[in-house]
Parts: structure tokens; sequence; C-alpha cells
């Protein structure tokens, strides 16, 4: 039995072993096929290779692309806002402001100085009557005019104020009843001289002369005794 079994054993052991020829075939076969599989996989190289070029070329392009894309957007967005400009330039025209004209205010001045009431015309009339007894008219040139008239409107007589290097003043002191002029009196101021000289004109109620007084200052005794006038209507003069 056990000698069998070592046969056995010896059987298997020289099935076991390979043969040279066999070897050798085998490692023809399995050269041809490594190189068929190295081929191969160098045809696989050479095309991922090109096509690792071609990527490259395509990438490069691209990025070139959106390098110069965005300069190419520049420009264009200037021309478009220039031609905006030019075409808002167009449409909007400036307005014409014309200047203001500012009018200069009239500013019066403050009247301190003395106004004579004798500068401004005045009318005085009859009562009940539109007929007028008394013109005095604005002064002019430093003189004024004094006209009374009778109801009929005739000029029955005048005086002249002056103010200049001498002054003859004169003014009225009291009417009638009826509006015709009652007492005028006239002061006179030589100017150069010492002495000064009032007169004083009654009237009637028609405005008609009638007595003068006339007075210097200082006055005399014999200057009040050959004061008085009266008034002659035919030769309209007066006399002592």
């Amino acid at each position: 039995m056990r000698s069998k079994i070592v046969i056995l054993i010896a059987l298997v052991l020289v099935a076991c072993q390979p043969n040279e020829k066999q070897i050798s075939t085998n490692a023809s076969a399995g050269n041809d096929s490594l190189r068929k599989e190295l081929k191969g996989l160098t045809q696989e190289l050479r095309a991922m290779k090109a096509l690792m070029e071609n990527q490259k070329k395509s990438d490069s392009t691209i990025i070139i692309d959106q390098k110069e894309s965005p300069k190419i957007s520049k420009k264009s967005q200037e021309i478009q806002s220039k031609e905006k400009r030019e075409i808002i330039k167009k449409e909007i025209k400036p307005k014409e402001i014309k200047p203001t004209e500012i009018k200069p205010t009239e500013v019066k001045p403050t009247q301190t100085k003395f106004v004579d009431p004798r500068q401004f015309e005045k009318i005085y009339y009859y009562k009940n009557s539109k007929q007028i007894s008394v013109y005095i008219s604005p002064r002019k040139d430093e003189r004024s005019v004094m006209k009374l008239y009778d109801l009929k409107g005739n000029l029955t007589y005048e005086f002249e104020s002056v103010f200049q290097s001498y002054t003859i003043s004169a003014e009225i002191k009291s009417f009638h009843s009826n509006g015709a002029v009652s007492v005028v009196t006239v002061h006179t101021n030589p100017g150069a001289s010492m002495y000064m000289y009032e007169s004083t004109y009654s009237f009637s109620d028609q405005n008609e002369p009638l007595v003068k007084q006339e007075l210097k200052f200082p006055a005399t005794l014999d200057d009040y005794m050959d004061s008085d006038s009266k008034w002659n209507k035919e030769t309209k003069k007066w006399e002592k």
C-alpha cells in the first residue's frame, strides 16, 4: 500500500513538470502578444498626445479670445458713449438765459431843510363861489407873485415876493367873511441896510386897496406920524 502511494506521487510530479518545448512555444506566443499590446499602447499614447496638443491649442485660443474680448468691448462702449453724447448735444440745446433787469430803488433823501410854504401854488376863492379871490404862484427863481381879484375876475392888486440877497415877503394876515382879503403885510429887508421895513395893506370885500401904512425899524415918532397912504382908484396909485 505504501509503495503504491509513492508511485502515485511520483507520477503526479512527473506530470506537473513542464516540457521545455512547450515552455519555449508558450514563451514565444507570450512575446508576440506583448508586442501587439505594446504596439497598441504606443498607438494609443500617440493618439492621446495628439489629442492633448489639440486641446492645448483650443485652450490657448479660448484664453486669447477671453483676454482680447474685454478690450474690444471697452472700445465699443467708448464709441457708443461718444455717439450718445453727440446725440444729446444735438437734441438738447442750452436755454438762453437773459440777464435779469434790476431797477435801482429810488431812495428819497430825508428832508431836513425848512420848506417855505410860499414856494407852493395857492388859490383862495370867494365864499360860495368859483371865482378866485387870491392866487399865489409857486416860487420860481426865488420869486413869487400874489394876485388879488374882484368878484368879476378883474385884477385889483399885485404883490411880488423876492428871496435873494435882499428879501421882500408878502403875507396875508386876514380875510373878509366873503373870502376877500382883508389885510396883507409886506416885510422888506434890504440886506446891507441897518433898517428893516414893514408895510400893512388893507382891502375892501372886493379886494380893492384902501389904506397902506409904511414903517421903518427901528422907527421914530415922525415915522408913525407920516406913515399912512390912501389908494386913488382913478390913478391907481398911493397918495399921502
